[in-house]
């Protein structure tokens, strides 16, 4: 695990950023700028205002009425401080419980819909390739994952070094961010659509029909790739907005919007999306881009790795 973080420091007395070092102790923050000062904040007197969710910029603040700031965006830093300072655990976010609280609420939906909950209703379900990449492109974080915080974060969402190296085979040339990208997609955004699918199918209550978007690439669209919400200006055919350019790029494919679209009006207007419903034995998906290409189970390497998992 890091013991030391890069992070920005704010003096609370004008909007300069300046790069630090951060190192964790078991009772405070060692923190030192570049041009040599060196601060000292207990953890008594911070507290923390951002990073409760997974991958937002953590910001914690010292004093008032204008605080001193520390911006961190490593999401190892959390795990981190918990484990120096379990002392202090109580005043700052412990991404491990969120786990346990998604964990929870997962179990107990899915508990539901394996009794039939909801089964007279059928299902169009799904995710992006890419989900993550909307969220660690953004704030710059991606760039900042080396090699032992990839380990460890890939660690705490319960994925074993094995699993990592299949999403390391299958990516030939990516950086322990974009590889980091690819386990957060799938841990928040890909396997909790595919075991409501599952839990559905068991019921045999009715039918559900899985898709994953995978437009545009991440070089198409300034790194984002089919991140979360790129998909819904094609599902509305409204992609050719300019005001959409930042998320989905500079020319977006008006083919990719047809026949996304086309899927949304289908099983809207006729309840069938135009692929086979989803069962555990092919686990068909849709893959959505200038066409619609059914596959059976996709990835289906890196899906096994989060079974007993997530």
């Amino acid at each position: 695990m890091p013991g030391v973080f890069t992070g920005h420091y704010l003096d609370g007395r004008s909007a300069a950023r300046r790069q630090a070092s951060v190192r964790l102790a078991a009772s405070g923050l060692e923190i030192a700028l570049a041009d040599g000062t060196r601060l000292w904040w207990p953890f008594r007197d911070v507290r923390q205002t951002q990073g409760f969710y997974a991958g937002e910029q953590i910001r914690l603040e010292r004093g008032s009425p204008f605080p001193e700031i520390l911006l961190v965006d490593d999401t190892a830093f959390l795990a981190a401080l918990h484990t120096t300072a379990p002392g202090f655990g109580r005043k700052f976010h412990n991404p491990g419980r969120r786990r346990s609280r998604v964990l929870f609420t997962i179990g107990a939906a899915l508990t539901s819909i394996a009794a039939g909950q909801g089964g007279n209703v059928p299902l169009l379900i799904g995710s992006n390739r890419d989900e993550a990449r909307l969220f660690l492109v953004a704030a710059g974080t991606i760039d900042l994952i080396d090699e032992p915080t990839l380990s460890f974060a890939a660690g705490a969402y319960g994925l074993s070094e094995a699993g990592l190296e299949v999403y390391r085979g299958n990516r030939p040339g990516a950086s322990p961010g974009d590889l980091l990208a690819a386990v957060i997609s799938d841990w928040f955004f890909r396997i909790p659509p595919i075991r409501v699918a599952e839990a559905r199918a068991a019921s045999a209550a009715g039918h559900t029909w899985m898709y994953r978007f995978d437009h545009p690439d991440p070089a198409d669209n300034h790194r984002f790739g089919a991140c979360h919400a790129a998909e819904i200006p094609f599902a509305f055919d409204t992609a050719a907005r300019a005001e959409l350019r930042p998320l989905i790029g500079d020319s977006p494919a008006q083919a990719v919007a047809d026949s996304t679209h086309r899927v949304w009006l289908d099983f809207i207007t006729g309840g069938d999306p135009g692929w086979a419903p989803y069962d555990a034995a092919r686990r068909t998906t849709a893959l959505l881009t200038e066409t619609v290409t059914p596959a059976d189970d996709p990835a289906g390497d890196e899906r096994a790795r989060w079974d007993d998992i997530r």
